[in-house]
């Protein structure tokens, strides 16, 4: 995961080893768990996410607000 600036450009990155998550949607929204919760450690500003997985998204898109304040808190 890495993070840019309003203008495109590069600012950090991380890399996370991920053992166990068998399925893609699976390994795709730990992925924006874990860079949801950096973010919160490394900036102040609002923040854009970008996926490729669309199940996921979806998935977000159409989640109740206390799943996803579940999915927030783990």
């Amino acid at each position: 995961m890495y993070l840019r600036d309003a203008s495109g450009n590069f600012l950090k990155a991380k890399s996370i080893n991920a053992v166990g998550l068998q399925e893609p949607k699976e390994a795709q929204a730990w992925a924006l768990l874990q860079a949801m919760i950096w973010t919160q450690h490394v900036t102040n500003s609002n923040v854009i996410f970008e996926l490729d997985c669309k199940m996921v998204v979806d998935i977000l898109l159409t989640a109740s607000p206390k799943a996803l304040l579940i999915f927030m808190s783990l």
